[in-house]
């Protein structure tokens, strides 16, 4: 009986090494893969945040001319494909128009004056053909009833002679809307930002 009861303790001992050995292989297993998942985590969501996100599909124009070694640094907003944006239903006059310049870029800047109070920028869309981008803005003039003048009156067009911008010219499109002409040197790929406080619409060209 004791040889029979010390075998049965040998056997099940065997049993519960095996278990544990198991259960050993199985833990470290599973902490394997729970170490990869970060790191793939990660990865993931590293690719994702590093595309941006193009206002507008990237084109050639109707010049063909295919976008700069600076734009596509710039990323895929800058391009040759309409811009719009802004929203109907404010009035604004036209204050001032200057040019500035950024890192592999320069910019044409309209800064409008709120006459109604409103906060948004007015509606307004943007395309460019040949060398040439134009600007309609809705809902401004550059025509000061209370001043009885134009609320903008600087040289037209303002010659700036930039590395990518000669010059912008103005002209009253309809009782209230503007036509901007941007004239460049050559075609090139552009940005629109709208900036608060004066409410300001830049044009971003790229060098």
């Amino acid at each position: 009986m004791a040889a029979k009861k010390g075998g049965g303790l040998k056997q099940n001992l065997v049993w519960i090494m095996m278990i544990g050995a198991l259960g050993l292989l199985a833990y470290f297993t599973l902490l394997k893969d729970s170490n990869k998942s970060p790191t793939t985590q990660v990865g993931t969501k590293g690719e994702v945040a590093a595309v941006s996100t193009p206002k507008s599909a990237s084109g050639t124009g109707a010049g063909g001319s295919s976008e700069s070694a600076s734009a596509k640094n710039l990323g895929a907003s800058f391009n040759l494909s309409p811009k719009n944006g802004g929203s109907l239903g404010g009035s604004y006059l036209l204050k001032n128009i200057s040019m500035s310049k950024g890192s592999a870029y320069e910019s044409a800047n309209i800064f409008l004056k709120s006459i109604s109070g409103t906060s948004n920028f007015p509606k307004y869309g943007a395309s460019i053909s040949n060398s040439t981008i134009t600007i309609i803005l809705s809902d401004t003039k550059n025509f000061d009833l209370d001043a009885g003048g134009p609320s903008y009156a600087g040289e037209n067009p303002l010659i700036v002679n930039g590395s990518i911008i000669k010059n912008i010219s103005w002209a009253q499109n309809g009782e209230n809307s503007l036509r901007i002409n941007i004239n460049l040197k050559k075609q090139a790929s552009f940005d629109d930002v709208v900036l608060n406080n004066p409410p300001t619409l830049e044009i971003r060209v790229a060098i």
